[in-house]
């Protein structure tokens, strides 16, 4: 049987619910912004929203999951946004190295991997792949050379 997506006993649920809150407030709407904005003023929400969550990377240490030794409502919620940060043109680097290895153990989940829509598994290729020049993992990329990191399998892969 899974775990529950939120604790039993009500003070973790709740401060789970308002960690929730704020992802949904402050992270997805930088999201659905830079989804909205072209050029400059995308790049500008796109380097707060990097900021945000370099900001935030301590918590991405803590424990196997945010918050949690378990997988929660949280987890669910933010796998999504960090499959997308290379679209959104968001490269944490070294600084963000824990939020991409927590990232990297919620997109190996097999939960996660079932849920992409066709269009999402290609998403990563895709961005990587509209430019010669992209970084990622701390890799130079050339069109036709992406292998996903060690440790990382991408669905599409499978």
């Amino acid at each position: 049987m899974d775990p529950p997506l939120l604790p039993v006993d009500p003070v973790s649920r709740a401060q789970l619910r308002l960690v929730h809150h704020r992802i949904l407030k402050d992270w997805y709407s930088l999201a659905r912004s830079i989804e909205d904005a072209s050029g400059r003023k995308a790049d500008q929400l796109a380097k707060q929203l990097k900021e945000s969550l370099l900001a935030a990377n301590e918590l991405f240490k803590m424990s196997e999951y945010l918050l949690s030794d378990e997988l929660s409502l949280v987890d669910c919620t933010l796998g999504p946004l960090l499959w997308r940060l290379p679209h959104y043109g968001v490269k944490l680097g070294k600084p963000g190295v824990a939020v991409e290895t927590y990232a990297h153990r919620i997109f190996s989940r097999s939960s996660f991997k079932a849920s992409l829509t066709q269009a999402e598994r290609d998403l990563l290729f895709l961005v990587l792949y509209e430019s010669p020049q992209a970084t990622h993992q701390g890799m130079r990329l050339r069109t036709g050379d992406y292998s996903p990191p060690e440790g990382l399998v991408i669905p599409c892969h499978e």
